[in-house]
């Protein structure tokens, strides 16, 4: 019996090079940055992932590239439903926004929402889309940066049973835009987080990346979400191709590095099956 850890990589961006298929956001086409610049598909992403040991991928939505039309990600799944996972972004605003959602989920096959403009996480009027989530059973994915986590606990006491995954463990250690690192000890405002079980983090390289730019051992940033979270509730990422300034072999290599100080059983939780939890779909057959 083969005892390998499976490794499912929770966060990554697959972006086609066919723009007439799947175009990119008016304005984006162009414009430079990893989306045109770096592209990776979701054909060449498995290529990578099969390089390296990993089963499976999440495909998230990045609304910055193609807004809200998420059929690049949605076929993507479909075409490798043994190894991807698809996760949208819709208007939750928008006047129809739950119907959006189920034709996603149920014509698409996407198995996620991801919230984009994190000033909606509690405004009732997206209340109905996480309403429509806990009926689909899709988890919501949570994009933003750390004075938008006290927004958070307003959805997790009205929706406790949606399962609710914070991207780049809330950008709480992610070095500024301008290079100036960030204290490496995570904020209360996170860690209380801890306290509702159907929570999740994603840590990802923009994580190792800002303990990188401190100069700090990734320890100093994750102990204290393993201790509060455990590491059932905590999953890895690339980020890739928004990282693809490194191979995606390095990428995991810095991750794995970066886990390296957890026991062996911790890191088989954090490298996949806390993944396979929420998408157990993507369990090898």
């Amino acid at each position: 019996m083969d005892h390998t850890p499976i490794a499912i990589d929770t966060h990554t961006h697959p972006i086609s090079g066919d723009q007439q298929r799947y175009p990119l956001r008016p304005g984006r086409a162009g414009s430079g940055g990893w989306a045109t610049e770096m592209p990776v598909s979701t054909e060449t992403l498995l290529e990578a992932m099969d390089r390296c040991g990993v089963h499976g991928a999440v495909l998230v939505q990045s609304a910055n590239v193609y807004g809200f039309e998420n059929s690049n990600i949605a076929d993507g799944a479909r075409e490798h439903p043994d190894r991807c996972v698809a996760i949208c972004a819709i208007d939750m605003l928008a006047g129809g926004a739950p119907d959006t959602l189920t034709y996603w989920v149920k014509e698409r096959g996407v198995r996620g929402i991801r919230v984009t403009n994190a000033e909606t996480i509690d405004d009732a009027a997206a209340f109905p889309v996480w309403q429509r989530a806990r009926e689909l059973a899709i988890p919501v994915d949570l994009q933003l940066q750390p004075p938008h986590l006290a927004r958070v606990p307003t959805v997790l006491d009205r929706f406790a049973d949606v399962p609710v995954l914070i991207d780049h463990a809330g950008n709480a250690n992610k070095m500024l835009r301008d290079g100036t690192p960030v204290p490496q000890e995570p904020p209360s405002t996170l860690l209380a987080l801890a306290a509702y079980p159907n929570v999740y983090l994603k840590l990802t390289t923009q994580n190792v990346d800002g303990a990188a730019a401190a100069k700090e051992p990734m320890s100093t940033f994750l102990q204290p979400l393993v201790d509060r979270f455990g590491a059932r509730r905590l999953m890895w990422g690339t980020d890739f191709p928004a990282t693809a300034n490194e191979r995606y072999e390095d990428r995991i290599a810095q991750m794995r590095d970066a886990l390296s100080f957890l026991s062996a059983e911790d890191q088989r939780w954090i490298l996949g099956e806390s993944a396979l939890q929420v998408w157990p779909e993507l369990r090898p057959r």
